[in-house]
């Protein structure tokens, strides 16, 4: 049974981890948040399932689930070289001030290989712009409280972050269609709005936005997928 908690791309990227060669008996993700696709991997696959996370309540909750995990920085991992066989970073290095030292950490302690997931809209098509128009928005609202919010980051971008050893790297582009409920994602982001002056610029933009948008259809965020192999030693 799918976890109602994982959207369709999370449960394409279980799937495609499911599936690596050689197959990933251990994994930490980096920056796994409330760590649903942990839960998945263990529950599904049988995989010995690890996540790091700065936020505490999220890892006590994992802990809680049975699934290992603890506070840490993404870019000083404690864990010896090649202590996992894959390591996944999903919609983390965005989040990162210095992303290249998360994907040299992740690379250090991974066996295997890195798996990097980023969000992506394709904006050849309509309602992709508008989702993509949608979340330029929500990363300014994101940052105008102090967090470190960029743009997801391209394969180009991650793969000019690769300063290690790498055999090889395969780039994938998953976009599904089906239609994004806008109201239901601006609700995640009402704890945010609440914290803006009535008079703030945001508000007014988000206003404008919506009655300007490229259509009024918006379709689900993609997502760009690159998997690093290492050299094999």
């Amino acid at each position: 049974m799918c976890d109602s908690r994982l959207s369709a791309g999370d449960r394409r990227l279980i799937d495609r981890l499911s599936r690596m060669e050689p197959f990933p008996s251990s994994v930490l993700e980096m920056g796994c948040g409330e760590g649903h696709k942990l839960v998945a991997l263990k529950r599904s696959h049988n995989v010995d399932a690890y996540g790091v996370d700065s936020h505490e309540p999220s890892v006590s909750s994992l802990n809680s689930a049975g699934i290992g995990a603890m506070v840490g920085d993404m870019r000083q991992l404690p864990f010896d070289d090649g202590h996992f066989d894959w390591v996944l970073i999903a919609n983390s290095l965005h989040h990162i001030p210095n992303p290249q030292d998360a994907l040299r950490e992740g690379a250090r302690v991974a066996r295997h290989g890195v798996v990097i997931c980023e969000p992506w809209c394709d904006q050849t098509i309509e309602s992709q712009r508008t989702t993509y128009a949608l979340c330029q928005w929500s990363n300014a609202l994101v940052q105008s409280q102090g967090y470190f919010h960029r743009e997801g980051l391209s394969a180009g971008e991650i793969l000019d972050l690769v300063d290690f050893e790498a055999a090889s790297a395969e780039v994938f582009y998953e976009l599904g269609i089906a239609q994004w409920d806008v109201n239901e994602w601006l609700k995640y982001f009402s704890p945010y709005m609440d914290q803006l002056a009535v008079t703030h610029f945001l508000r007014w933009r988000l206003k404008h936005l919506i009655g300007t948008l490229p259509t009024d259809t918006a379709t689900e965020p993609g997502q760009v997928v690159v998997v690093i192999r290492k050299c094999a030693t």
